[in-house]
């Protein structure tokens, strides 16, 4: 599975079961992922995302199994078990015949799909399967929405009735901190919605060349760069930032965050050292087949200094909000 990691030597796995079963704790069904975090050197880059969309109660949040994975008998390295983006019970849990979950994503190649009206976004269908009617039902209420959002003035803007302000101020705060810049593309950016309610934000998704990894190829460096910026072309960026210049959503996202670093940000930098110490056998195995994870141990220092350091950059941004 996957689209550039399926380059990578080792391969990422999706699994398909012929009934639903309950995997590592995890809710009963019949598909899942193992993400073999090929690029990421501590081999927890996903699992700290996710943890940090479930500090922020980010809906539907995916749960994180390290697991060691032998395929046919031979050692295949360390893995991580987690959900398959679904609309099923157990993982986005929604009505599924009248639900819609879309993936905005350059790549752009999965039918159905549509550019959206206003800012150009790249739409295919995530779940369910859509009939013709449906689609077209479904289309035109994305497209209602992006260009309510689009109109002038911002503040004010009743946009607010069509989405759930909240959900994208979690959703943005995670994809800050961990400095994911596929969101200006954008890549693997979930949005979904119930029937006649509002849209929501997430699953979220894809965090590999998270952590200043974009562009530069190894992970860790500059804490400093904005999530935004004028030199950012893609068309999730427009999107994305203008729900910032949105003084409704600054307030939102400035309690949320102040909230999460006081009260949540040592029990993310703790998740990591529990992880750590859990996965180590793995990772030591690991190595044995794949020697981006050989300096495993000075990588996890790394990740919790950057995070640190994140953090406080995030804090010098909300105290111009």
């Amino acid at each position: 599975r996957g689209n550039s990691t399926w380059g990578y030597p080792k391969k990422p796995y999706r699994l398909k079961l012929d009934k639903k079963s309950e995997i590592c704790g995890l809710g009963k069904a019949k598909n899942y992922v193992l993400l073999a975090n090929h690029i990421d050197p501590t081999l927890m880059l996903n699992s700290v995302a996710f943890k940090v969309g479930q500090l922020l109660n980010i809906p539907f949040t995916n749960h994180a199994i390290p697991v060691d994975v032998v395929l046919n008998g031979k050692y295949k390295g360390s893995y991580l078990l987690t959900e398959q983006i679904e609309i099923k019970e157990n993982r986005v849990d929604l009505d599924e015949n009248n639900s819609v979950m879309w993936e905005l994503d350059s790549y752009f190649d999965e039918d159905p799909k549509f550019k959206s009206e206003a800012f150009n976004l790249p739409v295919m269908v995530k779940d369910p399967d859509l009939t013709t009617e449906q689609f077209e039902y479904w289309k035109k209420d994305f497209n209602a929405f992006t260009v309510q959002f689009a109109k002038e003035p911002l503040e004010g803007n009743m946009y607010v009735d069509m989405i759930d302000i909240e959900s994208v101020a979690k959703y943005l705060i995670t994809f800050n901190l961990v400095h994911n810049m596929e969101i200006n593309h954008p890549k693997s950016i979930f949005i979904h919605k119930e029937g006649k309610g509002k849209y929501v934000m997430g699953p979220i998704w894809d965090f590999d060349w998270a952590y200043d990894y974009e562009g530069k190829e190894t992970h860790f460096g500059s804490y400093e760069t904005p999530l935004f910026s004028d030199d950012m072309n893609g068309v999730g960026t427009a999107f994305f930032r203008r729900f910032l210049q949105d003084s409704r959503v600054r307030t939102i996202y400035k309690e949320v965050w102040q909230d999460f670093k006081s009260n949540k940000l040592n029990e993310l930098l703790q998740y990591i050292d529990d992880q750590a110490k859990l996965i180590k056998p793995s990772v030591t195995r690991n190595s044995e087949l794949w020697e981006n994870t050989r300096s495993f141990d000075a990588k996890v220092i790394e990740l919790k200094n950057w995070l640190k350091n994140r953090a406080d950059y995030i804090d010098s941004e909300v105290n111009q909000y």
